[in-house]
């Protein structure tokens, strides 16, 4: 039985990073940002949201939002010389490289390690930016991974301890990109070809009392680092950017992944339904699939989201409804019930 698990912002909650309803206020005492020309850039985004209620109802606190403004901005060209875009995708990096407690960090990674069978035929398909699928992984002793098939070199900035990625490594589709992904500078490249920031630093911080702590963390989110070129990344909008050649692999590879698939287990994926590309790339994938068996879905929110997805509103179809099954709690509540969360679904 293969199994697909489609990890989501409520993945990495855990782990101290926020959903995109709590992006603005984790990001106002983000330490990582460039304060305060960070926090003013934001609050001008956030004005510009609450001016657009004149003419479209929307949430002046919802992230997707907010950038959909500034992104149709840019399409305008009323950024002039400064587009939003870049400084929006850097400042996307920088909120989800954060780490809380470089010394706890590694450790709190143990809380996967029932998540993924060693035995399990399964693979890995995600809208997250950040490296705590990665990290946990390689945490819990199940290998380095292979971002989506894609051809990588490393950007030697550091020396590392360890590395992430291996092209033998599971495959993990990342469908928004990473933190740690770039675009090769040379302009002659394989169109499947990424830079990645691949190695994982071990070091030694001191804490208040005089005591030298170990810590193990990717490199990318040390707290000095800065990345070499834009990062990868596809910003929480409606309006979708034309992926690069690069990403297209990505998402090709993740749908022949839930085309072949028994199951699917979202986890912390809440299915938003202003997010019509991916409903589409969803019930495309799952048309081809003869032999899919249960879609789970796996979130504290489970409940409300049955209700999203069956309700009369909701554009998913009966075969997609049919396959549903609910768990209404985190994922790692679920792990410490059994020895690992595939027995619970």
């Amino acid at each position: 039985m293969k199994t697909v698990y489609f990890l989501g912002a409520g993945f990495s909650v855990p782990f101290g990073l926020p959903t995109m309803n709590e992006f603005l206020p984790f990001a106002d005492s983000c330490s990582r940002l460039d304060q305060p020309a960070d926090r003013e850039f934001l609050g001008g985004l956030l004005l510009d949201s609450r001016r657009a209620n004149s003419f479209l109802e929307s949430s002046p606190f919802n992230i997707e939002d907010i950038l959909s403004f500034a992104i149709m901005a840019d399409r305008l060209g009323l950024t002039g010389d400064k587009p939003h875009g870049p400084r929006v995708i850097e400042i996307l990096r920088r909120v989800y490289t954060s780490v809380q407690n470089k010394v706890a960090y590694w450790s709190d990674l143990s809380k996967c390690k029932h998540l993924f069978n060693q035995k399990l035929d399964y693979s890995v398909i995600t809208t997250n930016y950040d490296l705590n699928i990665e990290c946990a992984l390689l945490s819990a002793r199940r290998g380095r991974c292979n971002p989506g098939g894609l051809i990588f070199k490393e950007t030697p900035r550091h020396q590392p301890s360890d590395f992430m990625y291996d092209a033998h490594g599971l495959p993990i589709y990342k469908l928004h990109g990473s933190v740690n992904w770039y675009l090769p500078e040379e302009r002659d490249y394989d169109q499947s070809e990424i830079e990645v920031d691949n190695g994982i630093i071990q070091g030694v911080e001191a804490d208040g009392a005089g005591h030298h702590l170990e810590y193990k963390v990717p490199f990318v989110c040390l707290q000095n680092v800065h990345a070499p070129r834009e990062a990868i990344i596809i910003p929480p909008s409606f309006l979708k950017p034309e992926l690069v050649p690069a990403m297209r692999k990505v998402w090709q590879g993740a749908a022949k992944e839930l085309e072949t698939a028994s199951r699917a287990v979202f986890i912390g994926y809440s299915f938003p339904p202003s997010d019509t590309e991916m409903m589409y790339f969803l019930a495309r994938a799952f048309a081809e699939n003869q032999g899919l068996r249960s879609i789970h879905i796996v979130d504290p929110r489970a409940d409300e989201i049955e209700k999203n997805l069956t309700g009369p509103e909701s554009r998913y179809g009966s075969h997609f409804k049919r396959f549903l099954r609910i768990h209404p709690h985190g994922w790692e509540e679920m792990c410490k019930c059994k020895p690992s969360l595939h027995e619970n679904v």
